[in-house]
């Protein structure tokens, strides 16, 4: 009588584990699957809104145009989000960057954005893909309002939405798996196969950094990587007779790029990426994580929208 009942009563106790298991499961899925919604929202206002507001505003301050466009259309992201309650948490410094992981991190953005931008580039060589370089326009195009907007106000405020909303939206969840989500979100944000594929490296190593370390530095590292791709695109690479500049540039970038390719074999620093994205052996949270990331991989929601933004990015030329 006694075995029987405790047998019923573990029967239970898994029952009660497998339904809270398989709601847990489900909430995380709709979070994912939020930002995702807001994310397409976000483009359809903003292309909704941008040649709207060209009507009134001149080619000469598209920067300035651009820049209403994009605070417009944050706004149904803000609300939908719950952003008033978000905002406090976007002034944690959730743990303080070393210069030596600064470097580190600092370096692997560059070093997984050429590796994309490569990829992308032999993609669309092989499949003779049409696509529009948005980075390239802007350059040709660049003025001063253009500069602020490209270098300053773009990083500020995607990454409030990105690092800012959608990462404390699925922070209570995997790691890995809303830092892979926030990461894909972004850069289909650009709308176009190029930046689409080629910025999906960088924005892991900024998803990761706003998860880890804090909103702030993702900023940061948003910032720096504009600031150096507009200098290099429209500087050094537009000029190179300017053997120095050229050099000079060239020169730091390696220097960071070794660094970062060095310290990715030091124990120390994958032990400590592994502790910030909850994957030690004894966090009690690594289970959680792994399961989430499946949980998203096996979403066909996701699939969906890959597949959906990767057509239209490429069809946008036809």
């Amino acid at each position: 009588m006694i075995n029987n009942y405790n047998f019923d009563e573990n029967n239970e106790n898994h029952l009660d584990n497998l339904e809270f298991n398989n709601d847990y499961k489900e909430k995380e899925r709709r979070a994912y699957r939020q930002i995702i919604f807001t994310s397409i929202i976000f483009l359809l206002s903003l292309n909704f809104i941008a040649p709207f507001l060209a009507n009134f505003i001149s080619q000469e301050i598209s920067g300035i145009l651009m820049m209403l466009a994009v605070s417009i259309s944050l706004i149904p992201v803000f609300l939908l989000m719950d952003g008033k309650n978000k905002l406090g948490e976007l002034k944690t410094i959730r743990k303080k960057m070393t210069f030596s992981n600064f470097l580190f991190l600092f370096g692997l953005m560059f070093l997984s954005s050429i590796i994309f931008v490569n990829l992308t580039n032999i993609i669309v060589e092989i499949f003779n893909i049409q696509s529009v370089d948005v980075t390239q326009i802007i350059n040709d195009n660049l003025n001063f309002n253009l500069f602020i907007y490209a270098v300053i106000f773009a990083p500020i405020m995607e990454e409030f939405q990105f690092r800012g909303l959608y990462l404390e939206h699925g922070r209570k969840y995997s790691s890995l798996a809303t830092i892979l989500i926030v990461s894909i979100c972004f850069s289909f944000m650009h709308g176009n196969f190029i930046q689409s594929i080629g910025t999906i490296g960088m924005s892991l190593v900024i998803s990761y950094v706003g998860y880890s370390y804090g909103f702030v530095y993702a900023v940061l590292f948003h910032f720096i990587n504009n600031l150096y791709a507009t200098i290099v695109s429209r500087y050094i690479i537009a000029n190179p007779e300017s053997s120095l500049a050229m050099f000079a540039g060239m020169a730091i970038l390696m220097l960071i790029l070794v660094t970062a390719g060095l310290l990715i074999f030091n124990k120390s620093v994958k032990d400590e990426i592994k502790e910030n994205l909850g994957l030690a052996k004894e966090d009690t949270d690594k289970e959680k994580n792994i399961e989430g990331l499946k949980n998203l991989m096996t979403d066909p929601v996701f699939y969906i929208y890959i597949i959906v933004f990767i057509a239209l990015s490429v069809l946008e030329v036809f």
